[in-house]
């Protein structure tokens, strides 16, 4: 019953334990004032475990362990404090061990004593009852709740508003995961640097789209990921899945392929979900099914070449080393393994999975094309996106920045919308459009990369220091407005401008009237999306984050920790909530 290490953990034990003496009283009916005097345990006990929570999601924790507890307080105060609010925890542990001690349960929160005569049981409760009398358990909660209000008064932050407590979002935020969050930060990076080194020619540029699918499984991988990259002008792409696989000295690389073949073939077999479903899954089947992808858009059509297709036979190509990455993307002509060495690591190799191109031209169509439900008929595509999608896209969006900003891949200020692109068969009139989009990136050669210079004025500069502290963060909140109002921030602009007199005068907006715009529409969030969701924008557009301003960076650990509990699940959470 108990989750080991959990931080009062002791209490949903103690819960249980008051359940199961409730059911071994109940058929005697006898006892004297059994079931007032359980019900008001159970009472004071779950309200404390609850009020613990609430505090300890106001600074970024859910169902913590004591170690996670520990490096957290040790990130935010001084070791002198940290200790003494880990003393308050410690006595609270005592608190609830002394009362399931009165209760006399053993390690599944059952009375010791339920397999024996009913003359027992009702020896043993008399027993129980005194020792646990009124005035007992009137000091045992009066000291959890003392501390409980000391600790929330200490750890209160008022500048992030806690939403309703909500099962989805919940769980969404109990699984992040740290270490694995570092972990994947520091792979991905390593794989642009290895990419960067490896194309071997004097092409000025080599595009590179990513698939953004962390949304759409349970435990994202630390060292994958898939690319879209163009081979011949831009009708033609391949997909392009790179890891990381250690090399055994004992073993050749071939023997790495054989083991990549398997797991993509594993991969490629496994049951797409089925869209006859009629009815509107259940809030516990949504839950089993979390972070898988909806089934709901039956009418998009993947490209092939995002979703490799079954396997029938064993891929028996002899493994190789790339040297020249530009020209074996241009050469591949089937499906085709090879490695990269990575400079400086002899224990590992980045490995390429290539799926060539199918035989249907496609297109790459951009975000912003397809926000705004008054496009006009005419409008070289007729792909629409539905509120489904573009929460999804959203909570893409928002997995995107927690594991690759301020990283290679996002090192300049990130556009938003601007970079995020789908792809569609041109094959036929009913276009298909991925499931999946892709984050646009260019690999660049040395002399060709665009040199960086300040256009901003003194007074834009000066407010963006104060009140737009990280661009990519608000960036991602104009994005999600966008997204959930279904038109394009411009758009928005324009009609909150019609009646200025600046606009009447062809003065173009500032990134003073952007900010003001922006925050206007938070009202409109909460009251399309939820308040979930609304705090999330609010939070982007503001960075309403504990800690100091010079902290609030994805550089941060603690910072990766506030942004994935106050935007990606929220965020995370309203997409898997849409029908």
């Amino acid at each position: 019953m108990e989750v080991a290490g959990v931080v009062l953990g002791g209490i949903p034990l103690l819960l249980y334990a008051l359940d199961n003496y409730k059911r071994c009283l109940e058929p005697g009916k006898d006892y004297w004032r059994y079931a007032s005097t359980l019900c008001a345990i159970r009472s004071h006990v779950f309200v404390q475990q609850e009020q613990l929570d609430v505090t300890l999601r106001n600074i970024g924790l859910v169902k913590p362990t004591r170690t996670e507890l520990e490096q957290h307080l040790r990130e935010l105060y001084p070791k002198s404090k940290c200790s003494e609010f880990l003393n308050i925890v410690d006595n609270m542990e005592k608190t609830v061990g002394q009362m399931m001690e009165k209760l006399d349960i053993d390690a599944d929160g059952k009375p010791r004593w339920t397999t024996d005569a009913e003359e027992r049981a009702h020896w043993e409760w008399r027993r129980i009852r005194r020792s646990l009398g009124r005035k007992e358990r009137a000091q045992l909660v009066a000291e959890l709740q003392y501390w409980n209000t000391a600790l929330k008064n200490i750890f209160e932050k008022i500048e992030i508003p806690l939403a309703e407590s909500d099962p989805i979002l919940d769980e969404i935020q109990a699984r992040f995961n740290a270490a694995h969050c570092d972990k994947a930060r520091q792979n991905f990076r390593h794989m642009h640097d290895v990419l960067a080194q490896r194309w071997g020619c004097s092409c000025p540029e080599h595009g590179g789209n990513i698939r953004l699918d962390w949304h759409t499984t349970k435990i994202s991988p630390t060292d994958k990921l898939t690319l879209v990259i163009p081979f011949d002008g831009s009708q033609n792409w391949h997909q392009v899945t790179v890891n990381f696989q250690a090399v055994d000295e004992d073993n050749d690389v071939q023997s790495i392929a054989s083991s990549s073949n398997v797991s993509a073939a594993a991969t490629s077999r496994q049951p797409s979900p089925s869209p006859s479903r009629k009815s509107s899954p259940s809030l516990s089947k949504k839950l089993k099914g979390f972070f898988k992808p909806s089934s709901s858009q039956k009418h998009v059509k993947s490209p092939s070449f995002l979703a490799p297709p079954p396997v029938t036979k064993q891929v028996s190509n002899t493994q190789h080393e790339i040297s020249c990455l530009c020209g074996y993307i241009k050469s591949a002509k089937e499906k085709d393994f090879g490695y990269l060495h990575c400079p400086g690591v002899h224990d590992r190799h980045l490995m390429v999975n290539l799926l060539p191109s199918t035989p249907r031209q496609m297109k790459s169509i951009s975000l912003q094309s397809l926000l705004g439900s008054k496009r006009p008929k005419s409008s070289s595509t007729q792909l629409q996106l539905s509120r489904k999608h573009r929460f999804s896209v959203a909570a893409a969006a928002a997995w995107t920045l927690l594991y690759l900003c301020e990283s290679p891949w996002m090192d300049n200020q990130w556009s938003g919308k601007d970079q995020i692109y789908f792809f569609s068969e041109e094959a036929s009139a009913l276009q298909g459009l991925a499931e999946h989009p892709t984050f646009q990136y260019i690999f660049r050669s040395i002399g060709s990369i665009p040199k960086e210079g300040s256009s901003l004025s003194g007074e834009t500069e000066r407010f963006q220091s104060k009140q737009i502290i990280n661009k990519d963060l608000f960036s991602l909140g104009i994005l999600l407005i966008e997204l959930c109002l279904n038109t394009t921030f411009e758009q928005i602009r324009h009609e909150s401008q019609t009646d200025d007199f600046s606009t009447s005068l062809g003065i173009p907006s500032s990134v003073v009237d952007d900010f003001e715009i922006a925050t206007q529409q938070t009202d409109r969030i909460y009251l399309d999306a939820g308040d979930s969701y609304g705090y999330a924008v609010q939070r982007c557009l503001r960075c309403e984050f504990p800690g100091r301003d010079v902290t609030k960076s994805f550089d941060f650990r603690q910072f990766r920790q506030h942004f994935f509990t106050g935007v990606v699940a929220p965020v995370q959470a309203t997409y898997l909530m849409q029908p």
